[in-house]
């Protein structure tokens, strides 16, 4: 922690040195490669940076089990490089000690500590339970749109199995990108969608419907077209072809990851959890600020090139989640979100 508040020092005194200069951000203005050579020729220089990779590596376990190459290496030695020759150059010209600059730093050392501690010790003060959630829900019963939602996928399917047209029902009812097309997902194999919905296509002979299939889209109708085995590299492997109708709550929210009424809570409960905790502690300080008093926030680290999470606290709730995010794509549908390389 120590180590992450001596470099965000150092960028907060370094931008301004950068603006003094007329260059925006990191970029280096009048900083050489060769000054920079220079700087690492120092052995505790070079094991300030080797110290802050290191860290940058416990912070983010993808980010260790890469092997950087060299000349990746040795871009982010030029780019931390100029940012703590900045700061010599800020300092001997006096930029540190400049009633702002001293202030953003602070503010600066603040925030790091404020969401460090917030992660450490507030994070479990600030997370619904399972309980808070359903008394959540029940006291706001128009959040509850779960129930809404499968009861019109019933009556959906009521009209498809009594022999309505299915591409016309998917045209009118279906919250996904597949509804133009008329529900129709072409053909996939084993793998291509979220388990929920490949094992019940599969179960599913040419000409039959589904039952209600819930997955984290929604529900799902889904209509077997047709089946098919191909040949690839020496392995059979059956496919099929399907449409369905997804009833969902994604026409909301089209550009978001699928939220089920439970997440909404949760995340509603969470939010007043936040500002309660928050409201507390602010009651507890003895901090006074004059209303006319305004300083400008040091300006968020341009970390542009760095490895993730390189000098930064993480926010409170920010760690990610476990398996590859979804896309935002206004076409959601039940197909696995592929892992970016």
């Amino acid at each position: 922690m120590k180590r992450q508040l001596e470099f965000q020092k150092a960028s907060v005194i370094a931008q301004n040195y950068f603006s003094e200069q007329g260059e925006g951000g990191a970029s280096g203005g009048d900083i050489t490669d060769a000054e920079v050579d220079e700087f690492f020729k120092q052995p505790t220089n070079q094991h300030k940076f080797d110290q802050l990779i290191a860290d940058a590596k416990a912070q983010d376990p993808q980010f260790a089990a890469q092997e950087i190459p060299p000349e990746q290496l040795n871009m982010l030695k030029q780019r931390l490089g100029r940012i703590y020759v900045a700061e010599h150059k800020a300092v001997e010209k006096g930029l540190d000690r400049q009633p702002k600059v001293r202030l953003q730093v602070l503010l600066q050392h603040a925030r790091a500590i404020a969401q460090k501690y917030a992660m450490d010790t507030l994070k479990d003060k600030m997370e619904a339970t399972d309980a808070e959630v359903d008394a959540y829900l029940k006291s706001h019963p128009e959040l509850d749109t779960d129930a809404k939602n499968r009861a019109k996928a019933e009556e959906v399917l009521k009209r498809a199995r009594a022999g309505e047209d299915f591409a016309k029902l998917a045209q009118e009812y279906s919250t996904d990108g597949s509804k133009d097309k008329g529900g129709d997902l072409g053909w996939f194999g084993h793998g291509d969608m979220v388990p929920e919905f490949e094992q019940a296509a599969y179960a599913l002979k040419p000409g039959e419907i589904s039952g209600i299939v819930q997955s984290k889209f929604g529900y799902h109708i889904i209509k077997l077209e047709e089946r098919k085995t191909e040949t690839k590299d020496g392995k059979t492997e059956e496919k099929v072809h399907a449409r369905h109708i997804l009833i969902s709550d994604a026409a909301a929210n089209p550009f978001g990851p699928p939220q089920s009424s439970r997440d909404k809570a949760k995340a509603a409960v969470e939010q007043e959890k936040q500002k309660k905790v928050l409201d507390e502690i602010v009651n507890r300080s003895h901090v006074k600020v004059a209303d006319n008093f305004q300083v400008k926030a040091p300006a968020p680290q341009n970390m542009q090139g760095f490895p993730p999470g390189f000098g930064q606290p993480q926010q409170p709730g920010s760690e990610p989640e476990e398996g590859p995010a979804p896309k935002p794509n206004a076409k959601q549908s039940p197909a696995k979100p592929k892992a970016k390389p």
